[in-house]
């Protein structure tokens, strides 16, 4: 599915390696492990029609040097053990669950605000994102998820500091059927995992790229095997090269 993105007036230099830092968990940032809406690595659902939506929560530690912050983008891979990619994880474009995967998404009470140990850095400007959902890629039993968030005024970050990424909510609709059929799959065990997160600034800062956790970069569901070893970095894209795709 693809959506509008935020076009920044800048253009951003190839991604500089950087220590590996990602965090993701569902319902809230990995850093609130107290309270109802505390995050979780695994979502059981009984498949049954009585779900919600669920939010899937990347941070990352943000690294030094970082004076012109206006954005992240983020590419998750979702894995079933299944040889093709089953129904209830197609989002794209005219497939089966087109409508119900949503980026970016709100940020309400999620993180710990403007302070604490995960922190919103979009707060005090205008804000928009998009996304791009390719199922059967790379491979026909996976999807690949590309999606980005952006400021329209640059900020710094405070090093070493745990910041959100991009939220996203994915429902359970047509996990049976209500009168608007069915995608099947939705008992399937799954991986999602996060594998390349790239905090951008503008030129002629440099841009830096993580592929690696800090604590945990792959949450489950319906207790999908930890870890998704299938699931690797696929091939950074600058911020210009991926505006293309939504023009």
């Amino acid at each position: 599915m693809k959506k509008p993105l935020l076009v920044l007036a800048l253009s951003v230099l190839a991604a500089t390696p950087a220590f590996a830092q990602i965090n993701l968990a569902w319902r809230n940032c990995i850093s609130v492990t107290t309270g109802s809406n505390s995050a979780l690595a695994n979502i059981n659902y009984a498949c049954d029609g009585s779900g919600q939506q669920s939010r899937l929560v990347p941070s990352f530690i943000a690294p030094a040097n970082v004076t012109e912050f206006v954005g992240t983008e983020v590419i998750l891979d979702i894995t079933t053990p299944n040889p093709n990619l089953p129904d209830y994880w197609r989002h794209g474009v005219g497939e089966c669950r087109e409508n119900s995967f949503l980026a970016p998404a709100s940020m309400s009470g999620i993180g710990t605000g403007t302070t604490g140990t995960c922190q919103n850095p979009y707060t005090g400007s205008n804000t928009l994102g998009g996304f791009q959902y390719l199922s059967g890629s790379p491979t026909s039993g996976r999807a690949t998820v590309q999606y980005m968030f952006g400021r329209d005024t640059p900020r710094p970050l405070t090093a070493g500091q745990q910041y959100l990424s991009v939220i996203t909510t994915i429902d359970t609709f047509k996990d049976i059927d209500t009168g608007s059929g069915v995608c099947t799959g939705c008992q399937v065990p799954a991986c999602l995992t996060v594998t390349q997160l790239t905090v951008q600034q503008i030129l002629p800062k440099p841009s830096f790229t993580y592929t690696n956790a800090d604590i945990r970069k792959s949450v489950t569901w319906q207790g999908g095997t930890p870890g998704c070893a299938a699931a690797t970095p696929v091939r950074n894209e600058t911020w210009g090269a991926i505006k293309a795709i939504y023009r």
